[in-house]
């Protein structure tokens, strides 16, 4: 549909309303998730960066079905961030850290021998 386009026939609006609401906490959840697998185990699998580059490029454009067609529209509100989102990432960035310092030359030991 072209910007600019009226709505459409009441059935059509009908049948939108009767789709299930758009859920955002998958999305956030997925994205933490993988995240963390890149954090954690980026010392030991560098690939699991792309690894989730591709799975990430995958789930966009099934996101992008979903939003479109399979759910609700979501209602816009205004937020000031992600809210305890933004508490697990940085959590999880400095458990990461720790993770990466003390794994590190564990990991180097090996290549040594």
């Amino acid at each position: 549909r072209r910007a600019g386009e009226g709505c459409g026939t009441m059935a059509e609006v009908l049948s939108q309303v009767a789709l299930p609401a758009y859920d955002p906490i998958l999305d956030y959840s997925g994205m933490v998730t993988q995240f963390g697998y890149v954090a954690f185990f980026g010392v030991s699998f560098p690939l699991a960066a792309l690894v989730c580059m591709l799975h990430t490029m995958l789930r966009l454009r099934s996101n992008a079905l979903r939003l479109t067609q399979l759910s609700r529209r979501p209602r816009p509100q205004a937020v000031d961030g992600v809210g305890l989102w933004a508490t697990l990432l940085f959590f999880e960035a400095h458990v990461t850290a720790l993770n990466s310092k003390i794994s590190t030359p564990r990991f180097s030991a090996f290549e040594k021998e």
